[in-house]
């Protein structure tokens, strides 16, 4: 379906933990066939991808997303195949001289975790989403993004990453719950804490309650306003 160098990564995805993505399943990460294909990665940002189980899993739900539209005929095949190739070659141009295989929370992480997000995004507009977006940070103490992706099955996929000043990871909060304008969900890896959202036009308003130590450090909490 896409070429050589699309279908490098789309295959890689397995690799995502158990733990750290339960809501999205994947065959095995001992698959033969996926790990023949990262041992034949190309480029940096392909590697990249391959050793990090996040933007493995990321990758997967992209072309995840691009199959559903095909099955529901939004679009010509030949078009999709276009929009994602040209979206993989624009994220080679903003990531490609700053991914390394062992960076997990540096800059290389950082862009092509925004690519990928906003490729779900873009995806889920195609589709006729209007909840979909990537909501910035309103807080003046806190900085970073929260991802809304609508799926056509009527799934929201919830991905949250906030940092407090300078660059300290403070919360990274992913969910996958029933699509609406009043979101709620319990992180994966954190059973105790509850997050739920409001997102009303181009607004969104968090709050979580519980025991979020396992997602969020430092007494850092998601709450507050999102905008896009």
């Amino acid at each position: 379906m896409f070429r050589t160098g699309a279908s490098i990564v789309a295959l890689v995805i397995a690799a995502a933990s158990a733990a750290a993505q339960t809501q999205y399943p994947a065959a095995g990460e001992r698959d033969p066939q996926i790990l023949a294909r990262c041992e034949g990665a190309t480029s940096l940002t392909q590697r990249t991808i391959c050793n990090n189980r996040d933007l493995a899993a990321l990758e997967r739900d992209i072309h995840r997303y691009v199959e559903a539209l095909q099955r529901r005929g939004t679009g010509s095949a030949a078009a999709l195949e276009a929009s994602q190739i040209a979206f993989e070659r624009q994220r080679e141009a903003a990531c490609g001289n700053l991914a390394a295989a062992t960076d997990y929370d540096g800059p290389a992480h950082r862009c092509l975790v925004g690519q990928q997000r906003a490729r779900l995004v873009q995806l889920a507009a195609q589709s006729g989403s209007a909840l979909s977006g990537v909501y910035r940070a309103a807080r003046p103490d806190l900085s970073g993004d929260m991802a809304i992706v609508e799926w056509p099955d009527g799934r929201a996929q919830v991905m949250i990453d906030t940092l407090t000043p300078p660059d300290a990871r403070t919360c990274s909060i992913n969910f996958t719950t029933t699509a609406g304008t009043a979101l709620s969900g319990t992180p994966a890896g954190a059973p105790s804490c509850r997050v739920s959202i409001d997102a009303l036009g181009r607004t969104a308003t968090v709050r979580s309650e519980g025991d979020c130590s396992a997602v969020c450090v430092i007494n850092g909490r998601p709450d507050g306003v999102y905008r896009r």
